[in-house]
């Protein structure tokens, strides 16, 4: 199993690697190795205040989601610039919020397995059938 090699902060401190990723833990480790550490390595809380447009962002994922799953029998008005796309997507059958999980070799693992080396959840995807 692949091991991200430890790092050193800029005040010398030791950072353990970790062992799985995910595009947002990669963004907080680039954006400050310590603070990745606090959130989820230790599991400390920085801060669970959200911004007005983080918020709002939060809000409209969660609608496309549940309009992909049948939850929302109409298009969210949030969603209208993309209506093409959407009733696409719908008439696919498209699968939201779907978990994937690889090992080293990025071959598919269980979510939890000890062999993952990252995980990623799409926020849409759909299912080819082969001939």
């Amino acid at each position: 199993m692949a091991e991200v090699k430890r790092k050193k902060s800029s005040g010398g401190a030791d950072i353990p690697g970790f062992k799985a990723w995910s595009f947002s833990r990669l963004g907080d480790w680039e954006r400050c190795p310590k603070a990745a550490k606090y959130k989820h390595l230790d599991k400390l809380v920085v801060s669970d205040k959200m911004s007005p447009a983080l918020e709002r962002g939060s809000r409209i994922h969660k609608e496309a989601e549940q309009y992909l799953n049948g939850e929302l029998r109409t298009l969210p008005e949030s969603l209208k610039y993309f209506k093409d796309e959407y009733a696409d997507l719908r008439k696919k059958k498209a699968v939201a919020e779907g978990q994937w999980a690889f090992d080293a070799g990025l071959q598919p693992v269980e979510w939890f397995s000890p062999f993952t080396w990252v995980r990623m959840i799409v926020d849409a995807h759909t299912v080819n059938s082969r001939s």
